[in-house]
């Protein structure tokens, strides 16, 4: 039986080490790298209203690395949906009952 609570207390201690490690110190270093790095990208690079960068969170509106700039009428093109619209029988249809066209239940 000591034999077993040594095992499960150097257990515990391994998983709270780890668990320290993986929670804090990994994600710390990765955050402390990515700023030495690329500080613009790694605050998101955000942009004002005319589209200049920005570092003041207040005067921010998005962000540059979100998005995309479309310039021609032909990038708009919708998805086919997976939904049948059509949600109502031929036999509702002729007699005004059916219950709307996205709606799944009576509103």
């Amino acid at each position: 039986m000591k034999k077993f609570g040594k095992m499960a207390g150097k257990a515990l201690i391994f998983c709270a080490v780890m668990m320290l490690l993986c929670s804090f110190a990994y994600p710390l270093a990765l955050t402390g790298a990515s700023q030495l790095a690329m500080k613009e990208k790694a605050n998101g690079n955000l942009i004002d209203k005319e589209g200049n960068p920005t570092t003041d969170s207040k005067e921010a509106v998005g962000s540059a690395l979100v998005g995309q700039e479309f310039t021609e009428d032909y990038y708009f093109q919708g998805r086919p949906s997976a939904v049948g619209y059509n949600n109502y029988t031929e036999e509702e249809l002729k007699n005004g009952e059916y219950s709307g066209v996205s709606s799944g239940s009576y509103n």
